[in-house]
């Protein structure tokens, strides 16, 4: 692998996590650039599943079935509502 320059500001960080980690400096660096890396150039991969009910939904939204902000909002206060009194 290439060197890379690392700012200064981030070498102790990078230097606490390897070492709360067991694990080489180079690792921890390593890591961080995979995930960025993979978090910025690759598409999250959708199930079949997924892509129907996505197709669905904006099937539904074509034809004027959905919903405004606040009706979500509210929806959502109140399944979290119902969730907290369990």
């Amino acid at each position: 692998m290439a060197p890379i320059a690392v700012p200064e500001k981030f070498v102790a960080n990078l230097h606490d996590l390897a070492a709360q980690d067991h694990r080489a400096v180079e690792e921890v660096v390593d890591e961080a650039i995979n995930a960025y890396l993979v978090s910025r150039y690759h598409e999250p991969q959708l199930t079949t599943a997924e892509v129907d009910r996505l197709k669905r939904g904006i099937a539904q939204l074509d034809c004027g079935a959905g919903i405004s902000g606040e009706e979500v909002i509210q929806r959502f206060d109140n399944w979290r509502d119902r969730r907290a009194a369990r």
